[in-house]
């Protein structure tokens, strides 16, 4: 029987993960058994040892993950993160501005606030209202004005 080493190379080679996988287990264990000298701690520290491992290897598949989709790194984000903490204790910036302007003008504008969907559409209801001089609806139960009338006591579906 003959054996062909390029072949077997090339076969093992392919199994990569497993071998890496076996390989951590084995070494788990040797650390442990050297460092400990009762079975018990042994078998404590080749356990601690591979949880680290395997958060290790979640870490390196996240971080994968990120640079697939174009997203920056876990390092890159701690590091703004840090950066921004530290602009946070950094003394504001004055801004300053001087406008001038000569001769006569006529000027107009008009602003608008954007708000959550309930609290502009509330608001902006009852200022129509009130500019029309109709009475302002009270609100239903979730703050937000209801969007039709109600109906008074005595009108109920199926009634004339």
């Amino acid at each position: 029987m003959r054996i062909r080493w390029r072949a077997l190379r090339a076969i093992l080679a392919d199994g990569w993960p497993t071998w890496l996988a076996l390989g951590g287990v084995a070494s788990a264990v040797l650390v442990g058994w050297c460092v400990s000298s009762t079975t018990t701690a042994a078998v404590r520290c080749a356990g601690m040892l591979l949880q680290l491992g395997g958060l290790a290897s979640v870490a390196f598949g996240l971080s994968q993950m990120r640079r697939l989709f174009g997203r920056p790194s876990i390092v890159a984000r701690v590091a703004g993160w840090f950066t921004r903490l530290a602009s946070s204790f950094a003394p504001p910036q004055t801004i300053t501005m001087h406008a001038s302007a000569g001769g006569v003008a006529v000027v107009g504008g008009e602003g608008r606030v954007t708000r959550p969907r309930c609290g502009s559409r509330r608001i902006h209801r009852t200022a129509t209202r009130r500019s029309r001089g109709e009475p302002a609806r009270s609100a239903g139960r979730d703050g937000c004005q209801s969007p039709r009338p109600q109906k008074a006591d005595g009108e109920h579906k199926g009634t004339s």
